[in-house]
């Protein structure tokens, strides 16, 4: 799942980031699924959530996102 070095196998998407000093946020994109995860990192915790539509359900990347 992680350290491939084949881009087609890669499982998770980096789509965006915003780093700081003390943490950081990234969104990340699962490629068989197209689901879409916020990942938020601060000093020594770590959390991750899926992001949301307006329905309230997963959001989902396009194909365009995927590759």
């Amino acid at each position: 799942m992680f350290n491939k070095t084949d881009s087609a196998d890669k499982r998770f998407i980096l789509n965006d980031k915003q780093e700081g000093i003390t943490g950081g946020l990234r969104v990340l994109t699962d490629s068989h699924t197209g689901v879409q995860y916020l990942v938020v990192r601060e000093n020594t915790g770590v959390a991750i959530t899926p992001l949301l539509n307006a329905d309230g359900k997963p959001l989902v990347a396009g194909a365009e996102d995927r590759t």
